[in-house]
């Protein structure tokens, strides 16, 4: 049996993100639980790359929110973006692209690895 995009949103994203939103819950970390919950609306159809992407980008500016996560949550959190970035870069995008002026940084890093995008 062949993994479909859909699946693979759903073991590496949307899943990990409903067992982290059981965490914030447990946690009583309301506004974090319900922030993580917009991003799986978001992810309710997972077969469609542009809303998958959203999500992705969205689930990116967690870091920028001002929340405050216990280490556990924190860690799935890293582990969802991670995943999430490696997922991002499967996604196909419409070919040629034409850019204009030269590019500094790759799109890829833009909200997502500072620090791998730095030169």
């Amino acid at each position: 049996m062949s993994t479909t995009f859909a699946d693979t949103v759903r073991a590496d994203v949307i899943n990990p993100i409903e067992t982290l939103c059981g965490l914030l819950s447990e946690e009583g970390c309301y506004a974090e639980f319900a922030w993580f919950s917009g991003i799986l609306q978001m992810l309710a159809t997972p077969e469609d790359e542009a809303s998958v992407l959203t999500a992705v980008i969205e689930l990116s500016q967690c870091a920028f929110l001002g929340f405050v996560f216990s280490h556990e949550a924190a860690v799935q959190i890293d582990q969802i973006l991670e995943r999430a970035i490696t997922l991002s870069h499967t996604m196909s995008a419409p070919l040629p692209l034409k850019i204009d002026a030269p590019q500094r940084f790759p799109v890829a890093c833009i909200g997502f690895e500072p620090a791998a995008c730095r030169s």
